[in-house]
């Protein structure tokens, strides 16, 4: 249970408009596609977004576009099912606010039952802790032209503080978890997903191909089970 209240959201969100957290898509079927991206607006009313969907980086050739709204209460990410696609077709997305435009995604859909498909190039990835390294894997995988998804098996985040698992390679490499605590709260996981999504190599990575996710524990805690976690303390966390 969080104390904070649901509209509250990270400080940087005073920052003037933006998509300082990239792009995204995921969970690609035949004919449809989810896109994502975070606003960084100006104050703290709502954002009123647009997308395009084309089959060029151009944008020559829109094939789907529309419009949002990025709200406080979603901590200003906007989320977009997009229907109608062709099968087995590579797309390009982007977002628009005001006179902001976010960075270029690509993404595909999955063939149909009845294609005939030689090969799938699926890239398989786990256990991304942000304190311990740099992502240079998600930067390799950015410049895979070919790749077709990404499959994510969990551990995208993890939620311990500085003073918990990995924070004396983060200290060595100026690499620390923001916040500066074990998460527990609303407030708390979306600044620590938010960090995670300002490296610029999981940036290029999401806005290379499609995910395709599952989670693992460290999205809530360490080794959950059905009565609780190993580091989760009860009577202090809720």
């Amino acid at each position: 249970a969080s104390s904070v209240p649901l509209m509250q959201t990270p400080a940087h969100a005073n920052a003037p408009v933006a998509f300082a957290h990239g792009v995204a898509s995921g969970d690609p079927s035949t004919d449809s596609v989810i896109i994502w991206t975070r606003v960084t607006p100006e104050n703290s009313e709502p954002v009123n977004v647009r997308w395009l969907v084309a089959t060029d980086a151009d944008f020559k050739h829109v094939a789907k576009s529309g419009s949002t709204i990025a709200r406080p209460s979603a901590d200003f990410t906007v989320k977009v099912d997009v229907q109608g696609l062709q099968p087995g077709m590579r797309y390009f997305y982007r977002f628009e606010a005001g006179a902001h435009s976010s960075p270029l995604g690509r993404t595909r859909t999955l063939p149909n039952e009845a294609a005939s498909v030689d090969a799938l190039k699926l890239a398989v990835v786990s256990c991304s802790h942000y304190a311990f390294g740099f992502y240079h894997v998600y930067r390799e995988l950015s410049k895979m032209a070919d790749l077709d998804a990404v499959v994510h098996l969990g551990d995208y985040i993890y939620e311990y503080g500085p003073d918990g698992y990995g924070g004396d390679t983060g200290r060595a490499i100026g690499r620390n978890h923001e916040p500066p605590r074990e998460i527990a709260n609303l407030y708390d996981y979306r600044a620590r997903y938010a960090q995670y999504r300002r490296d610029k190599d999981l940036q290029a990575a999401h806005a290379n191909a499609p995910f395709i996710t599952s989670w693992d524990d460290h999205e809530t805690a360490n080794n959950s089970w059905r009565n609780g976690a190993a580091n989760h303390q009860a009577d202090a966390e809720g």
